[in-house]
């Protein structure tokens, strides 16, 4: 299961890179224009993020978030937006990369109450409880 989860997330970094530095990114998807959204094209780069973070976070699972990946997804959000710079018509905008960090964000605060809600509370061979502090100090 974790192999898969694991190939699934590089198809989808892989998927994400080629969109991000693709002259025509709807093409590529099959599409003869852009998708128009009611509300424009806000929140496409976000949500897109928002996955990767997410999905990328997952790898680690049973653990906490882990800092060094949170920063590299922000390194590479940064990067794939610096580089349309040099594809035809693409250009760099900052509220793109303003999404790109808020979805890196978005995925890892998903992935945090997630792990928060499904994590295991104890360690079955440790002699720790889920008691709270003062049932254990009353027990003394």
């Amino acid at each position: 299961m974790r192999l898969c989860f694991r190939l699934a997330c590089i198809a989808y970094c892989i998927f994400l890179t080629i969109l991000l530095l693709a002259p025509d990114p709807a093409w590529i998807c099959g599409l003869s224009k852009r998708p128009e959204f009611p509300w424009g094209s806000f929140g496409v780069h976000a949500i897109a993020f928002a996955g990767l973070s997410f999905l990328a976070l997952g790898i680690w699972w049973p653990h906490g978030i882990s800092r060094p990946l949170v920063a590299a997804l922000l390194v590479y959000g940064t990067a794939t937006e610096l580089l349309q710079y040099f594809v035809p018509s693409r250009h760099v905008r900052w509220i793109d990369w303003i999404q790109n960090m808020g979805g890196v964000a978005v995925g890892a605060a998903a992935y945090w109450i997630v792990w928060q809600t499904l994590r295991p509370r104890t360690n079955p061979d440790s002699k720790a409880t889920m008691e709270p502090m003062a049932e254990q100090v009353g027990a003394r």
